[in-house]
């Protein structure tokens, strides 16, 4: 999808049209697939917890800069030594769950330069996302500028950066290292 996304971008960029750009979310869950409607009028449509989670991940592309998120349970069935491609973003909250989820950068979706440059950085990422999550937010400020440094076109170093920013001054008590709570 991304490849013809590139090619159908190129062709826009020559005739000065601008670019289109799209963010997919992906979990795996048990769901239930049905039709809906009446005479007249029929549509296809899923129900479940797990296309929930789709959805509200999809809709965090856009705030870390993302063209592919992945949950922890779509990690948990892929097939091989897929580490090497994916880049933790952090724990999630989303609208109507208690339970956080995790959630993962799929690098192979980006760019080739994109991929290689958040590569280059990953230890340093997952450094402050580990001071994000305990509550160390200066360290993880330290981390995220680091990663920042190197790849200053990195919007989710940016946001955790400026997350943990604005923390290190607050009064909070109850941190549970969440990085966000979903709206969508």
């Amino acid at each position: 999808m991304f490849a013809e996304l590139d090619s159908v971008n190129a062709a826009r960029t020559r005739t000065g049209d601008p670019v289109i750009d799209i963010g997919i979310g992906v979990n795996f869950g048990r769901l239930i697939v049905g039709t809906v409607g009446g005479p007249g009028r029929m549509d296809g449509t899923v129900i479940a917890d797990a296309v929930n989670l789709a959805s509200r991940v999809e809709g965090l592309t856009k705030r870390y800069g993302a063209r592919v998120l992945l949950t922890d349970a779509t990690r948990g069935c892929l097939a091989g030594d897929v580490d090497e491609n994916l880049r933790r973003i952090g724990r999630i909250r989303v609208k109507g769950k208690e339970q956080p989820a995790t959630i993962y950068e799929a690098l192979q979706a980006d760019l080739p330069d994109r991929a290689r440059a958040k590569i280059t950085t990953i230890a340093a990422f997952e450094e402050g996302l580990r001071g994000y999550e305990s509550g160390a937010f200066r360290d993880a400020v330290k981390a995220f500028s680091d990663v920042l440094s190197q790849d200053p076109v990195d919007v989710a170093a940016q946001r955790h950066r400026d997350d943990c920013a604005a923390l290190v001054n607050s009064e909070t008590t109850d941190w549970a290292g969440v990085l966000v709570m979903a709206t969508k």
